[in-house]
Parts: structure tokens; sequence; C-alpha cells
């Protein structure tokens, strides 16, 4: 068995967060290029949700995926999953205020994770 293969073993259940991350992305993308009238809109989601989703959707997924590997603990996954679902909430046009809790939530995740590691600037120890 591979190096890669046995590390999927025991990353393989990140997937689902890259696929959030990738999924506001694209929904961003698309909400753009129809904000600038190059393709049809997403049914049910404004084309002004173009920013959010990229910037607390995409970005917040992606950075917090990043301080939760970084950090080590399963917890700390919460924040990519509820940014992720957040951006999902706009793209499909559920209730906003569903949508915007799961988003600020979300990005306070990495906030509390990087206060654990580091509690008054110094280095967490190992």
């Amino acid at each position: 068995m591979s190096a890669l293969a046995a590390a999927g073993g025991r990353t393989g259940w990140r997937i689902p967060f890259f696929l959030l991350a990738g999924g506001s992305l694209a929904g961003a993308g698309w909400a753009g290029l129809s904000r600038l009238g190059l393709a049809p809109a997403i049914a049910g989601a404004p084309a002004a949700m173009h920013g959010p989703v990229m910037v607390m959707g995409f970005l917040g997924s992606l950075i917090g995926l990043e301080r939760a590997v970084a950090y080590g603990r399963r917890w700390a996954f919460a924040a990519p999953g509820l940014t992720g679902l957040g951006a999902v909430a706009l793209l499909a046009g559920l209730p906003i205020t569903l949508a915007q809790v799961a988003l600020v939530v979300g990005r306070q995740n990495p906030i509390c994770i990087t206060r654990l590691e580091r509690p008054h600037g110094e280095a967490r120890p190992k």
C-alpha cells in the first residue's frame, strides 16, 4: 500500500469540507458571472450573493480548514463546516438569517483556535 493510500484512511473524512469549499467557490463564481449577465441566475439566490459566498463561504471554509488541520482537534472542523453550509444556504435561497448565523459562528471558531494555540503570543507547547 502506498503512503498516499495509507494517509487517505486518516484524512478521507476531510473531503466533505473540501467539497463545501469547492462548491462555495463554484457557486460564487457562477453568481459573479450572472451578475455580469454572462450566465443565468441561480434559482432562488440573487446575484448579489457573489461577495458573501466568495469571502465567507469559500475563503472562510478554506482558512478554517487550514486552521483546524493545524490545530489537530476534530471539534475545530466545525468552522469550515459551518461556513460551507452557510454559503450553501445562501445559494440555495434558504432563510438568510440561518445562513448569517452559520457564517458568523463558523468564522469565530478559527479565532478561538488561534487563541488556544497561542494564548499570550507564545508558541503552543507540543
